[in-house]
């Protein structure tokens, strides 16, 4: 193998590592978005749930993934917020 083989070599291989890269990113994103989905469904159906029910959801909720970056896990506090709300009211209105 001469040296002109060995970078074309060298080029190829490294362009496959990219597509592998980039192809991980993209599968990664793909379930990142899946996950958050199951979730973000629920929002309107909040105001109807159990406290056991809600009291599950904010358990899933609160344990993303690893591969979660800081802003995705950021977009979850809403819903966390919502959910403890309404965990909250269950429990007020148990005592009216």
């Amino acid at each position: 193998m001469d040296y002109a083989d060995k970078l074309t070599l060298d080029g190829l291989s490294l362009m496959v590592k990219k597509r592998l890269e980039d192809l991980s990113k993209e599968r990664q994103q793909k379930q990142i978005i899946e996950w958050k989905q199951r979730f973000f469904q629920e929002v309107d159906k909040i105001a109807f749930l159990s406290q056991h029910e809600a009291r599950g959801l904010l358990k899933e909720i609160s344990n993303p993934p690893d591969y979660f970056s800081v802003d995705d896990v950021n977009e979850l506090e809403s819903m966390k917020a919502a959910l403890l709300t309404r965990i909250d009211g269950i429990s007020l209105d148990r005592y009216q």
